[in-house]
């Protein structure tokens, strides 16, 4: 797969699932982990993708979705 239909892949597994562990990311693209973090520091640095890890959750998630319309986390 090539690396934009990867971002592509990463990008809608974070909005359609809200949080997403590793393993879900390495399933969406079928790429392997070093692939995979390069990807996602690419999509964040070059591309300005909102996208952080959330250790309580286990899982990648959009950085606007930590807080809520009246400010509270989420």
């Amino acid at each position: 797969m090539d690396f934009n239909m990867r971002v592509q892949r990463i990008d809608q597994a974070i909005q359609s699932d809200g949080i997403v562990p590793l393993e879900g990311l390495l399933r969406a693209t079928g790429s392997s982990i070093p692939t995979l973090r390069r990807d996602l520091k690419y999509m964040r640095g070059k591309l300005g993708f909102p996208i952080v890890y959330s250790r309580k959750k286990n899982g990648y998630r959009d950085s606007w979705r930590a807080v809520g319309l009246l400010g509270e986390r989420v």
